[in-house]
């Protein structure tokens, strides 16, 4: 009975590891499930982090473009800091400059006012009319006029003389050379536009230009109405005065000169022209002209006011820009400036804008110096609102002139408004008919 029974037991046995076994086999594919599961899971995750490492990696490079840009501006601020710090104290300078501009302005207003109120005093002062009007040039008192338009006794000429010598004895032991060389005074008779008159040769230079000089452009200005009666004239690099001596007498009485020389020695002599020939139409400044007011060491040998660094021969000039005098409102202008005419131009646009009439001594020689070239004239007299004339080396005297050739030998340009062109025209006429 009992070995009967046996293997029943033993298969309820099987029967029961089979069945725990079954039970195993399922736990495991759910356990296999789930590790597929976290597996995947796990890639999922892997490939989110990769996907933000790419971004954080874009992120970093973005950042880093970022500060190259900020450290790009950064030192383009510190360079626009750099530069604005420069023009500040270029504008301070300016403003300096701008500052001693107007108190010189003030100071040639204030010349200019006194000489105005003294000529409006005379005015006032009329004569009756049965009492013949004064001539004008026996105005000045013998204080102020050394031969008093007489032809010179010799007692007169001492006297102009000494007091010349009296001038001069400012300059003893300034080692001038060349033309500033001084000589033994004298004086000259000469025709001073339509009258005689006289200067004085004190200087090397002066003998070898005005005592063989006998005319100066005057005729060929009346010619084509750019000199006229009652003019204000602006005459530049007025040397020793011969033009401005036959532009006061041009513009006459009622007419004003206004004389620009950066050399002490050059204005004392035309003042003292000037008083020997009665002339009180004339105004002398002593300041070259430029672009903009400035002070520069130049060459009294040259007489160029290109800046030099010659200790021996340099002498500390002051400059200005013709538009300083803007308020004077001139209607000729003549420029004989040893190269620095296109920059006098440039300091006067608000002078070209007026139109008046322009004559300017062309120098090609010292142009150079300026960085200029002669045709530059051209960039501030414009040939739309002028008709030029030149004398020029080769070429008939007086003919029209469009720039259909370069300037290359020291020549003279005639500008006359076209504003003009009626005036000159009867002007023409008139000569003609004479």
């Amino acid at each position: 009975m009992n070995a009967f029974l046996q293997p029943s037991s033993s298969r309820r046995r099987l029967a029961t590891v089979e069945t725990e076994a079954a039970a195993l086999r399922l736990t495991l594919r759910e356990y296999e499930s789930t590790v597929r599961a976290q597996a995947l899971a796990l890639a999922a995750c892997e490939a989110e982090v990769a996907a933000r490492e790419a971004v954080v990696s874009q992120r970093e490079a973005s950042l880093a473009a970022c500060e190259a840009v900020v450290a790009e501006r950064e030192r383009a601020l510190a360079a626009c800091q750099a530069e604005v710090a420069a023009r500040e104290t270029a504008l301070g300078e300016q403003a300096a400059a701008i500052a001693d501009l107007q108190s010189a302005v003030r100071g040639y207003q204030d010349m200019f006012r006194k000489r105005d109120s003294h000529a409006l005093e005379s005015a006032m002062d009329l004569p009756s009319p049965a009492t013949p009007a004064p001539d004008p040039s026996a105005a000045w008192d013998a204080a102020s006029s050394l031969l008093e338009g007489r032809r010179p006794s010799a007692a007169n000429v001492d006297q102009a003389l000494d007091e010349w010598h009296g001038i001069a004895a400012r300059y003893a032991g300034q080692g001038f050379r060349g033309g500033q060389t001084l000589i033994e005074p004298y004086l000259i008779e000469r025709r001073i536009h339509d009258r005689p008159g006289y200067l004085i040769m004190a200087t090397k230079e002066g003998q070898d230009w005005y005592d063989n000089q006998h005319e100066t452009e005057v005729p060929e200005l009346l010619r084509l109405g750019m000199l006229r009666q009652g003019d204000t004239v602006f005459d530049c690099g007025s040397n020793q005065g011969l033009n401005a001596l036959s532009y006061a007498r041009a513009v006459g009485p009622a007419g004003r000169v206004v004389a620009f020389d950066p050399f002490p020695l050059h204005i004392d002599i035309a003042r003292f022209n000037a008083r020997l020939n009665d002339l009180r139409n004339i105004d002398f400044i002593r300041a070259g002209l430029s672009s903009r007011a400035e002070q520069l060491n130049v060459s009294i040998l040259e007489q160029c006011v290109a800046e030099t660094d010659d200790t021996a021969d340099g002498k500390s000039i002051s400059l200005l820009p013709l538009d300083a005098f803007a308020s004077l409102r001139p209607s000729f202008v003549k420029l004989d400036i040893e190269g620095a005419e296109v920059d006098a131009l440039e300091g006067a646009a608000e002078i070209i804008a007026m139109e008046p009439a322009i004559y300017i001594e062309v120098h090609p020689r010292y142009l150079p110096r300026f960085g200029k070239v002669p045709s530059d004239v051209f960039k501030h007299v414009p040939l739309s609102r002028y008709r030029c004339y030149i004398d020029h080396p080769g070429v008939p005297r007086m003919s029209g002139y469009e720039g259909e050739f370069e300037m290359t030998e020291g020549c003279a340009l005639y500008c006359v408004p076209r504003s003009r062109d009626t005036e000159v025209r009867r002007l023409r006429a008139s000569h003609r008919n004479v």
